[in-house]
């Protein structure tokens, strides 16, 4: 009668991720920092191991739209580093958000619509086009497979929201 529930988290691989690399992990008493490139992350508990378990299961499943977008003869993207690097910044902050709330770190796919990861990929974004430009606001919603009105509207919404503070 109602099909099949399809599960709303991922299931992924115990394999090495290429990013891995680029990270460092240092033991500081019970809790566990983890830095790399402009990434600095102190999680309360934890240990490498279970880290590195969670973003090899979840990685492959943060997918942003990752082919070219051509405007105006100009290409427009982030190069394949920096999106593993978003996508890293991306399954760490919700590791994060979900050590501090002492909940189970998980990452569902629901979570890849939340505004808290359009918030990252739009950091992300701006440091390359510039704040509220055309090129950022177009890769932006290319990004994240949605039109560019939906997209302007929410970053005008979230700056309004931030504004009030």
């Amino acid at each position: 009668m109602f099909g099949k529930v399809k599960s709303l988290f991922f299931k992924g691989s115990s394999e090495p991720l290429p990013i891995e690399q680029n990270l460092t992990f240092t033991q500081e008493g019970t809790k566990l920092r983890v830095q790399g490139n402009d990434l600095n992350y102190l999680f309360r508990d934890g240990s490498k191991d279970h880290l590195l378990s969670y973003l090899r299961r979840n990685f492959p499943h943060v997918s942003f739209c990752d082919t070219p977008l051509t405007v105006n003869g100009r290409e427009l993207q982030l190069e394949k580093e920096a999106l593993d690097q978003l996508k890293l910044r991306v399954l760490l902050s919700w590791y994060y958000y979900h050590i501090v709330n002492h909940l189970k770190p998980r990452f569902a796919k629901y979570e890849l619509a939340h505004p808290h990861t359009k918030d990252i990929l739009r950091s992300e974004v701006e440091k390359r086009y510039g704040k509220n430009s055309q090129e950022s606001f177009l890769l932006g919603a290319h990004l994240l497979s949605i039109g560019m009105d939906d997209y302007i509207g929410w970053a005008r919404q979230r700056d309004k929201f931030f504004a009030s503070f």
